[in-house]
């Protein structure tokens, strides 16, 4: 409850190995490393997500929907609190804002979120075991998440798109150059990405795109010239005018 930032990134992806060696061990509840086969398709209302183009619609959907409602949260009484105390805990303590009840709050959507997510894998792969959850795959989803900026809504995403795309070219690319090198030059590459962005765009990639985008000349588009003050009639140091 205390941790924040990059500091609970790293105490979540602690406590998620922690979890990963529970579920391979407890046999008798997760199947262990067997896990669990024949997932059936997602179906709503009789309908079944049975193929690849309509999974596709159905998890695009499930995003934007998410997106909406969290773009609501951040813009609600209760996105303030979080963002008083994304800025400064003791500020928003001073101001009446229940620092634990709304990280624990927070904590339980982001749940909520990871829980659809998974569902919607275990029902596409129609197989799931911990082996898919390694500490490399945390590793994976905070590398996104630094790279897109943990502060913006789109910054997940960003990350995510930039992420897929950097690791796929990477795997076209490197070999080309470099034939006999083995698959652990991603995890070098990302982890120099890493440590570039936390030191030189430590907002990450949406904050740069949003001023990008907003210096683009878009026709149409009204400019609002600065505010100029009136000149206002100066003061002697006796009071008069």
């Amino acid at each position: 409850m205390k941790l924040k930032e990059n500091y609970l990134a790293l105490a979540t992806l602690g406590f998620g190995i922690i979890i990963f060696v529970f579920f391979k061990e407890f046999k008798t509840l997760t199947g262990g490393l067997n896990g669990f086969f024949g997932i059936p398709s997602f179906e709503f209302l009789g309908f079944s997500f049975n193929t690849d183009t309509k999974f596709f619609y159905l998890v695009w959907l499930i995003l934007l929907l998410s997106i909406l409602f969290s773009s609501n949260i951040i813009h609600s009484r209760v996105g303030r609190a979080l963002r008083s105390i994304h800025g400064s805990d003791i500020a928003a303590n001073s101001i009446g804002v229940n620092i634990q009840l709304y990280k624990l709050k927070v904590f339980v959507l982001s749940a909520i979120y990871a829980s659809i997510a998974g569902s919607l894998y275990a029902h596409y792969v129609s197989f799931i075991n911990p082996e898919l959850f390694t500490a490399m795959e945390s590793i994976s989803l905070l590398i996104m998440v630094v790279i897109g900026g943990s502060s913006s809504i789109w910054g997940g995403m960003i990350g995510a798109i930039v992420y897929v795309l950097l690791n796929e070219g990477l795997k076209d690319f490197v070999p080309m150059i470099l034939p006999s090198v083995g698959g652990e030059f991603q995890i070098i590459f990302f982890g120099v990405l890493l440590v570039i962005i936390l030191i030189y765009m430590p907002q990450g990639l949406a904050p740069v795109l949003r001023n990008f985008w907003k210096m683009i000349p878009i026709p149409g588009k009204k400019e609002h010239p600065p505010i100029k003050k009136k000149n206002e009639p100066k003061v002697s140091a006796g009071g008069s005018k």
